[in-house]
């Protein structure tokens, strides 16, 4: 048994805790990056200068350490940031909230600075890339966390494409506040609605499989095929009746990928509502089931918009002007929305196929590419603080150029 309309009842609740005063504008911030040694092999949790060593070295400035079920340590944090481990070890700082460009650079540069110094003298360095440059996914060795060791196996049986968004791919996620139910839903829809657009401007996926890239967006294409039941765009996003209560209902009666049982856990054919069965669910249970699906853009008691590759830094900061330019002005909101128009989920998927195929040359919604990302680019600029303008030009530059980071790379040594 289980006690449905009792745990979407808790789902709307969570996400209405998340409803802050208009006057709140703040961001937070997450960036994968890759460990290689100087022959681009993977650097694994427990080498000598493994993840595991690296996490120690790092406890005076992250003193609080997160160990899983079996007393494994997969993360450290300090008041505002933590560093967490993908499966794969890609290393991950969630930093933030904050208020200012200024404040991330800050933040972002000193943690690559810490890592820097601990590792460059054991040959070990670490980039921000959407897909590890040259192991294939399957090569990798995964960290020793039982979670991770069930979303293999429930890939191995379910979608063995998952087996590569695991392992190999990189992101930078950035995350926004709402004022209110229905701002929380219109900005939900345009980062949706952009996505392809920013999956475009941060496309940083120059190698994958250990071979140069097929087409652009490659990992665009490795979250789609990952697992269509909870990837892609959520289920009703594009309706105008949408509201938390239809998205908590679609993360109840998704199917769970596991469930956990003390210190271990078994594949489950359940849904998450039936996970919890007669349980309430508590405001931590709400965000563990919101992190069972992977949609581009995902709502917990926070907006986190998901498409944009691992990026260097001056491309991060670029990506988190954009999005604090588009969805804390006002005007700047109105405008995108206006400027691209409703949509739906085909035409969604079709602007995401158009760009992995053309880059800049595509289009979405009609619009070509190229003049659609430039338009993005202007909106979000004027809604930026005059002193935070200059950090979205790099995006600027690539547009004129009509290239991404992964077009300039460099070959694959």
């Amino acid at each position: 048994m289980h006690n449905f309309e009792s745990h979407v009842d808790s789902m709307v609740n969570f996400y209405r805790s998340g409803i802050k005063n208009s006057t709140t504008k703040k961001l937070g911030v997450e960036l994968e990056y890759t460990l290689l040694y100087s022959d681009n092999s993977q650097v694994k949790y427990f080498d000598e200068f493994g993840q595991k060593w690296l996490m120690e070295s790092l406890l005076e400035t992250y003193p609080e350490k997160m160990l899983d079920e079996q007393g494994n340590m997969i993360g450290i944090k300090n008041d505002r940031d933590s560093i967490t481990l993908e499966p794969a070890g890609q290393f991950e700082i969630s930093a933030g909230p904050f208020e200012t460009l200024d404040d991330v650079e800050t933040a972002l540069t000193n943690f690559q600075e810490a890592v820097k110094t601990l590792c460059e003298p054991h040959g070990i360095r670490m980039v921000a890339t959407g897909y590890h440059p040259r192991v294939k996914a399957e090569d990798l060795i995964i960290i020793p966390k039982i979670r991770y060791e069930l979303m293999t196996q429930y890939f191995l049986k379910n979608s063995p494409k998952g087996i590569r968004m695991m392992r190999g791919t990189g992101s930078t996620q950035v995350s926004i506040d709402y004022s209110s139910e229905q701002d929380c839903i219109n900005k939900l829809r345009l980062a949706y609605v952009c996505t392809p657009l920013f999956a475009l401007l941060c496309d940083n996926t120059p190698n994958f499989e250990g071979e140069k890239r097929t087409h652009h967006l490659m990992r665009t294409e490795v979250w789609e095929d990952c697992d269509p039941r909870r990837c892609g765009a959520m289920p009703g996003i594009f309706d105008d009746d949408f509201d938390f209560k239809k998205c908590a209902e679609v993360v109840l009666t998704t199917q769970s990928m596991f469930e956990m049982e003390g210190e271990t856990g078994h594949l489950t054919d359940k849904t998450t509502s039936e996970i919890y069965g007669e349980r309430e669910m508590s405001n931590d249970d709400c965000a563990a089931a919101c992190s069972h699906l992977f949609n581009d853009v995902r709502l917990k008691n926070f907006i986190e918009i998901r498409p944009a590759d691992a990026l260097p830094t001056e491309y991060a900061l670029a990506y988190v002007a954009l999005v604090k330019g588009l969805f804390y002005s006002e005007s700047s909101l109105a405008e995108a929305k206006e400027y691209f128009g409703a949509q739906t989920e085909e035409s969604f998927e079709a602007a995401k196929k158009s760009l992995e195929d053309n880059g800049f040359d595509g289009e979405v919604y009609g619009i070509p590419a190229a003049e659609a990302a430039a338009k993005l680019v202007a909106i979000a600029k004027v809604g930026l603080p005059a002193e935070e303008k200059h950090f979205i030009e790099p995006f600027e530059k690539l547009i004129s150029e009509k290239k991404t980071l992964a077009d300039e790379a460099a070959p694959l040594n």
